[in-house]
């Protein structure tokens, strides 16, 4: 019997409202979205684990709350698209592997996952960026005060990014968001990570603990260092400290492609994010539309013309590059 959803009683699942949107997309291009205010699933995919199946919190999702979501909802196989469970119209836009890294060996027994020449790469990688980045080239980052000085470093560089450039995602130095990293330290949960080139961070990572497993949220680099693949070296570091320390169990890559996320991992959990919309006629149109642009989109890119998204989004982000390269040289 396939289990469709799992859902931890535990304390520590909580449901927080959240905005939330529907994106309809072609390639990395938002052409238009429906936003809408839900009670969101606050817990790491590993405390939904080995839990008894249950729909969401009715009695809590209160006017003008449109529903719920489960950005990682584990699965045991494909669930269907569109279902009425319950009260509920069940939407499932997404179905795909989650990579983690699971702190089940040391270091030394991890890398042994990779071939030789993987690990004869990863070691020329690292060698040869600490050569170029002089004395002191990576830090982490983890307690109250050095909240600020991380927001500042990571917003240098991710607000040259692609994906600050095509998305507007880039690491926000707001009062708000200070607070709440600050809030994620006292608790021991917050980890940012700089590598340093010269003196002049090129990378950056932001990772938020939960429970047993830290999300790897937010990566980027300077694309003027790409030639020395400072994301890799950065992750690498922090794979020696997750290791090294007890902190965590888990690294959690998060939902999204990326060949990292499946290099790096030595587990893999099937996931869906899941929305639970209240049965209203608007909802349900909405819905309905959405399914329609994903299946058509999905339709044009695998049987009418195959890697034209692989393509397109190639050329987003080569345009992006190159805008970031133009605004560098005024």
């Amino acid at each position: 019997m396939v289990v469709e959803a799992k859902i931890a009683a535990a304390s520590s699942v909580r449901w927080i409202p959240a905005n939330q949107s529907l994106k309809f997309t072609l390639s990395d291009l938002t052409l238009a979205q429906f936003p809408f205010q839900a009670m969101v699933c606050d817990a790491p995919i590993t405390s939904l684990l080995c839990s008894e199946a249950i729909l969401p919190p009715e009695n809590e999702v209160l006017h003008p709350l449109a529903g719920c979501v489960i950005r990682n909802f584990p699965t045991s196989g494909r669930l269907k698209s569109i279902q009425f469970t319950g009260s509920w119209l069940r939407y499932v836009p997404v179905q795909y592997r989650r990579y983690l890294v699971e702190r089940n060996c040391d270091l030394d027994k991890y890398v042994m996952k990779f071939s030789s020449k993987s690990r004869k790469n990863l070691r020329r990688s690292v060698t040869r960026f600490a050569a170029e980045a002089g004395d002191g080239y990576w830090r982490e980052y983890r307690s109250h005060s050095e909240v600020i000085e991380f927001q500042v470093l990571a917003a240098e560089v991710s607000s040259k990014t692609y994906q600050a450039k095509l998305f507007g995602d880039q690491i926000q130095v707001d009062a708000a968001e200070r607070e709440r990293l600050e809030a994620l330290a006292d608790d021991d949960n917050f980890r940012g990570y700089v590598l340093f080139h010269q003196g002049t961070p090129a990378a950056f990572a932001l990772c938020e603990g939960s429970g047993d497993a830290l999300l790897y949220k937010q990566p980027g680099y300077a694309p003027e260092y790409k030639h020395l693949s400072p994301g890799t070296v950065l992750l690498w570091h922090i794979l020696e400290v997750f290791f090294a320390d007890d902190r965590f169990r888990f690294i959690d890559f998060g939902e999204g492609e990326g060949f990292y996320k499946e290099y790096f991992s030595n587990r893999t959990i099937s996931c869906a994010r899941v929305y639970f919309f209240r049965r209203t006629p608007i909802l349900m149109s909405i819905v309905v539309a959405h399914y329609g642009w994903s299946f058509l989109t999905n339709v044009v890119k695998d049987r009418l013309l195959p890697g034209v998204n692989s393509r397109l989004r190639r050329l987003l982000r080569s345009r992006s590059a190159n805008a970031v390269q133009d605004i560098q040289a005024v």
